[in-house]
């Protein structure tokens, strides 16, 4: 009896390891391919709504110009890009999950915001600017858990540039 299950326990520890070891590998082709193909988009189009807003901000109209000719055009293309990620593990998915839901809602927030300055509706500024909010809360939460597996699985992500445009 103990000679039969020794294999079995053999097998689950080996299987065990594999699982670690596809976690590892879909977190580094998340981080070191996925991710490097679309983060350059949404940073292009987070800084084009950047010119415009807070210190940069000139008038409604030329905001209103570059959310509809720029921002919203390359962030929803971003978006569309990040959806078409699928990681193979639970624990990437799961993160990646976050980041799809904070770009989505960032989208969201983006598209009102050029229907408050079209329409002159005043009344739904703070609703946009909730939104941008828990964006930027979902955004934190995803960067947590991102890294936090990072470094169960033994991966710095200050070794992957990709990171530095975030």
């Amino acid at each position: 009896m103990i000679i039969k299950c020794v294999p079995l326990f053999l097998f689950i520890i080996l299987l065990a390891g594999c699982m670690k070891e596809t976690v590892h590998a879909d977190l580094y082709t998340y981080i070191q391919y996925n991710l490097k193909e679309v983060i350059p988009l949404e940073k292009k189009a987070v800084e084009s709504y950047q010119s415009v807003t807070g210190s940069n901000y000139t008038s409604d109209q030329s905001l209103y110009t570059t959310l509809n000719h720029d921002v919203i055009p390359m962030y929803a293309d971003f978006v569309t890009q990040l959806k078409a990620i699928h990681p193979e593990t639970k624990e990437v998915q799961d993160i990646h999950h976050l980041y799809v839901k904070a770009a989505s809602l960032q989208l969201q927030a983006f598209s009102m915001m050029s229907e408050v300055l079209i329409n002159n509706d005043q009344s739904k500024v703070q609703e946009v600017n909730s939104m941008l909010e828990d964006a930027r809360n979902i955004m934190n939460r995803y960067m947590d858990s991102l890294n936090k597996l990072a470094n169960k699985q033994h991966l710095t992500l200050e070794d992957y540039d990709v990171f530095s445009t975030i």
